[in-house]
């Protein structure tokens, strides 16, 4: 079995990360680390601690017009993140929405590194100055 490069075994992580997410909408993960590749933090979508999760409480965030008071991952990650200045690149299971790329800009992340499109990511990455990759996850 061949080593996994560094990217594809963050890009992994996320996708581990996911399936703690307190929400059935949606389940993302995130990993921002420094630029020596060590993990400052890790976030997935879902309820502010000390509140049910979407699966105890359905909150409605599946349907149309529901509102689900989950925060998106890359926001729980910058909220953990141990050493925000430190911070180099954040891995995401699917590329951010514009509110969370506006939230990574306002950072010193400067690249993005994610495992597949969400629909919003054409606007935003109009937005977005730094670099980006879209790295498959392998299926092992």
């Amino acid at each position: 079995m061949a080593r996994l490069g560094i990217d594809q075994y963050y890009i992994q992580m996320t996708l581990l990360a996911a399936k703690r997410a307190g929400c059935p909408k949606r389940n993302v993960g995130a990993i921002i680390v420094d630029n020596k590749h060590r993990v400052l933090s890790i976030g997935y979508n879902s309820p502010p601690r000390n509140l049910p999760t979407c699966h105890e409480v359905p909150c409605g965030g599946e349907t149309e017009g529901g509102t689900c008071i989950s925060a998106h991952a890359e926001i729980s990650a910058i909220c953990a993140c141990r050493d925000i200045h430190a911070a180099h690149t954040i891995y995401i299971s699917c590329s951010p929405c514009v509110a969370c790329t506006q939230a990574v800009m306002s950072t010193p992340i400067k690249r993005l590194v994610f495992a597949e499109f969400h629909k919003t990511w054409n606007i935003s990455k109009t937005i977005w100055t730094g670099e980006w990759e879209l790295i498959a996850p392998e299926n092992n």
